[in-house]
């Protein structure tokens, strides 16, 4: 009896042994399953960029038992994405516009595409900038257009334009990519005033950070002195016109100016009334006496403002010639016929 129960115990001993060793088998097949399972990691999910480029564009990434790829997915017209060992190395253009943009790129174990990483890539706005195809606009005094043209990355607003200048357009939205080239068309009303004119316009992105200005000027108006809407005209009288009776065949004639003039060049024999004026005004003349010469006597009047000038041209004519009758006796003969 007692040997038997000694053969049962080592038998329970070895049983118990072998549980241990298959135990332990099964931890090491285990983890050696665990071990090589492919593992990927990135050190960062998002990027930011400069405008121009800079900034930092590497990721690193770790991965175990699996090789990896990347690829860009949204933003491809500017963001690129290359491998570099166990990096992923960004390149992007520069940012034409003052809007941000965003892209992604993703990275993708090759053994278990449920490992991946989306990377957020974000690139600020340019500066505004802004230019004009010319500093200074010239405008006769009888006004007009004249186009300029306005380079600009952003929206922009024009500001300064005074009462006879206008500008159209006087605003525009951000271009859709790279600064954008319009015609702005600037359209000055005349000048009637004898003084120049000028103002300064100021083209501004909406943010206010850029800015250019064009000076807009007008030449005031040319001097001009005119008598019945011409810089010459004659008047006639006749010789007998004149004397008491002169103001009874006065003629009129409308003097029209945009500076002050004066009148010279006027005979003793002429009344010429008013003598000065500005703006339209009705001149008066007429003889003062009667012209009995026989040739016609001329006067030339001169209408004078700062540089420039009208004549009149007054003429009255010599006497007309007349057939003196003087009665006499005049004898009839008469020859009877018997």
């Amino acid at each position: 009896n007692n040997f038997k129960i000694t053969v049962m115990k080592k038998k329970d001993f070895l049983w118990s042994l072998l549980t241990i060793v298959m135990a332990a088998t099964l931890s090491v097949g285990l983890s050696s399953c665990k071990k090589d399972d492919p593992e990927l990691s990135v050190n960062k999910t998002s990027i930011s960029l400069q405008a121009n480029g800079d900034g930092d564009k590497d990721i690193a990434v770790t991965a175990s038992h699996t090789d990896w790829t990347v690829s860009v997915t949204d933003g491809s017209s500017w963001l690129r994405v290359s491998k570099n060992g166990q990096l992923a190395t960004l390149s992007v253009d520069s940012n034409p516009t003052t809007t941000t943009r965003t892209g992604k790129i993703k990275i993708v174990a090759t053994a278990d595409a449920s490992l991946s990483y989306d990377v957020t890539v974000t690139q600020e706005g340019a500066d505004g900038i802004i230019s004009v195809n010319s500093s200074s606009v010239e405008f006769e005094s009888v006004g007009g257009t004249q186009n300029v043209q306005v380079t600009c990355n952003a929206a922009w607003i024009v500001s300064g334009a005074q009462g006879w200048l206008s500008v159209e357009p006087s605003s525009a939205a951000a271009p859709n990519s790279a600064s954008e080239s319009r015609a702005v068309i600037l359209k000055a009303s005349e000048n009637t005033t004898n003084d120049e004119r000028r103002c300064t316009i100021t083209f501004s992105t909406t943010d206010g950070k850029a800015s250019t200005e064009v000076v807009v000027s007008q030449k005031k108006q040319n001097p001009q002195i005119l008598v019945n809407g011409t810089e010459f005209n004659s008047i006639e009288f006749e010789g007998s016109f004149g004397g008491k009776n002169g103001i009874d065949f006065k003629q009129s004639v409308t003097v029209t100016s945009n500076v002050q003039w004066t009148i010279s060049g006027v005979p003793d024999w002429l009344s010429v009334s008013p003598s000065n004026g500005n703006g339209s005004v009705q001149m008066t003349i007429y003889p003062t006496n009667e012209h009995m010469s026989s040739t016609d006597r001329e006067a030339t009047i001169t209408l004078r403002g700062s540089n420039t000038e009208a004549i009149i041209k007054v003429t009255q004519k010599g006497p007309l010639p007349s057939v003196k009758v003087t009665p006499v006796n005049v004898v009839a003969l008469y020859n009877q016929i018997g």
